[in-house]
């Protein structure tokens, strides 16, 4: 465990659970981090071995609709049965099933106790602030919940980039204020984009699992002079380990900043108000 005295979050994992494993493997046919062993059903108790190994202390699992396994009910049993590990849950919603995709977010919410849901535009295709996405914005509203939406270019060469660029993120911030917003992987490979629109807006948040180390990404230990309070930690396991948080606490950020991006502001997100 961590020797600091609070509590450090990774705000975005996918325990290797069966359900998970058949997320990657058997439906996405996305082989990730083979020298890891990250293909195949892992006990949880060694993912928990490494949060301690890493400082890590609880972790948000983020659903998907696509490529997955893994229901909503499965990861509200996680959070429910690992409450000491898992702070949260949200559930993947595929906006094409329209009407459908509201209903299931007020079960999720409501009926399953989760933290929120998680949209991926650039798997429709459709920008954020496309009209698609607005009954679950207005019903995630209505709600008083939490929306994670994957930005910035998927990793793997599936779909296209455009529909996961940031900038629409600033037309959904703008016409709903008062509903929290985590932009996924914060937008890279646009990550000024990214920061300028969480400039903008109060109620955007990001976290740039998977990119910390790449190009670009450096942009982010100076953006939290900026935004301080609208920056998350996340690793993204598991296409990278929960030991990046080693690699993370040496890229530059100021203890104060530190202690705001993996506690203060994940806390401050997932808050009921």
């Amino acid at each position: 465990m961590s020797t600091r005295d609070y509590e450090v979050i990774d705000f975005r994992v996918r325990p290797m659970t069966k359900e998970f494993a058949q997320h990657w493997v058997a439906s996405a046919g996305i082989r990730v981090r083979p020298l890891l062993g990250a293909n195949e059903e892992t006990p949880l108790e060694t993912l928990f071995a490494e949060m301690d190994s890493a400082g890590v202390t609880k972790a948000v699992v983020a659903g998907r609709y696509v490529y997955s396994a893994a229901t909503p009910e499965h990861i509200a049993g996680l959070v429910k049965s690992h409450p000491d590990r898992f702070i949260a849950g949200f559930a993947g919603i595929d906006a094409l099933k329209r009407m459908d995709a509201v209903r299931e977010t007020e079960r999720v919410v409501k009926e399953l106790g989760l933290a929120g849901i998680v949209l991926e535009p650039f798997i429709t295709e459709l920008p954020a602030n496309d009209k698609i996405f607005y009954p679950l914005y207005t019903k995630c509203a209505e709600l008083n919940t939490r929306v994670i939406i994957v930005t910035g270019a998927a990793p793997f060469g599936i779909k296209k980039m455009v529909a996961g660029h940031p900038t629409a993120i600033d037309d959904v911030a703008g016409d709903f204020p008062d509903l929290r917003l985590m932009m996924s992987h914060a937008g890279w490979p646009w990550m000024l984009d990214a920061i300028a629109v969480a400039k903008r807006h109060k109620n955007v948040y990001l976290e740039a699992s998977l990119y910390h180390f790449w190009p670009g990404a450096e942009v982010m230990v100076k953006a939290a002079d900026i935004i301080p309070d609208q920056i998350v930690y996340a690793s993204g396991y598991p296409i990278e380990p929960i030991s990046t948080m080693t690699g993370f606490r040496r890229l530059g950020y100021s203890e104060e900043a530190f202690k705001k991006i993996v506690n203060d502001n994940p806390v401050a997100f997932l808050r009921e108000t």
